[in-house]
């Protein structure tokens, strides 16, 4: 599902470059990669932990 994030994370972090973002917040690129890389992860995990328990739940539905 998240294949190739970080290629987006790039593209994301071009334009904010280009927009002169990191210039008028303070905030360095490598700062905001970062945090876009953590909640990329973290909603990952939160995505597949919803599976799993969707999925036991069909599993009890069908026994």
């Amino acid at each position: 599902m998240f294949q190739g994030y970080k290629t987006w994370i790039g593209l994301v972090l071009t334009v904010l470059g280009t927009a002169g973002v990191f210039e008028k917040t303070g905030v360095s690129q490598e700062e905001v990669s970062q945090i876009i890389d953590v909640l990329v992860q973290l909603s990952g995990l939160v995505i597949t932990a919803y599976g799993n328990y969707d999925a036991h739940k069909r599993l009890k539905e069908i026994q």
